[in-house]
């Protein structure tokens, strides 16, 4: 048997295995904590009468020590099929 190649190009070697490069240089990613994310997203939702968007969710996080970006919270948001009700803008009385 021949003896593998010290010196390897990385590029190289994930192609072979059909791994993308990225993942040499990026680790992976914990997604562990999203399930309990998205249950405490539920709940702060239906406590505030589901009108709380991605924004108000950072801010009530926030206050229970959860940091959280609001691109992260609209995506779990997205995920829990979450969505906040817009109230409806009301057209004020014209003054004759």
């Amino acid at each position: 048997m021949r003896e593998a190649e010290q010196n390897l190009n990385i590029t190289h070697v994930y192609q072979l295995f059909n791994v993308p490069v990225s993942s040499y240089y990026y680790p992976p990613v914990d997604n562990q904590n999203d399930v309990i994310y998205r249950q405490q997203l539920k709940t702060i939702h239906h406590d505030n009468l589901k009108v709380y968007g991605g924004r108000r969710m950072k801010v009530i996080l926030a206050d229970d020590g959860v940091e959280l970006g609001v691109f992260k919270i609209s995506r779990l948001m997205k995920e829990a099929n979450i969505v906040a009700k817009t109230l409806k803008k009301t057209t004020p009385l014209s003054v004759r």
